[in-house]
């Protein structure tokens, strides 16, 4: 296996971002009530208990998946803008888009 050096800073700011992306993308300003209501899920506000463990969670899943990014992108060897980009691009369209697909397939 090859040596992995990550850079923190990087893997951090790629959490906050994750996390301040997607709380504004389910926030009631986009796309709250449409995804609730698409996912059966109730439209009443949310136990503050219930609130606060997915706030942290979420916090977690992000440096859950920067970290992995970033190893991933350090095991490719990719040192640049574009080499990075491309590296997401193969994971992105060739693990999760083709996964979702799958799954997609197997719902019909």
């Amino acid at each position: 296996m090859h040596p992995v050096t990550l850079n923190w800073l990087a893997i951090v700011v790629a959490a906050f971002v994750v996390y301040v992306l997607g709380a504004i993308w389910f926030s009631p300003v986009l796309f709250q009530k449409p995804w609730a209501r698409l996912a059966g899920m109730d439209q009443q506000p949310p136990d503050p208990g219930a609130m606060a463990l997915g706030m942290v969670l979420g916090a977690l899943v992000g440096v859950i998946h920067s970290v992995a990014t970033a190893v991933v992108v350090s095991w490719a060897g990719a040192s640049n803008l574009i080499e990075g980009a491309g590296v997401g691009l193969l994971v992105g369209v060739g693990i999760v888009a083709v996964e979702g697909f799958k799954l997609i397939a197997y719902e019909r």
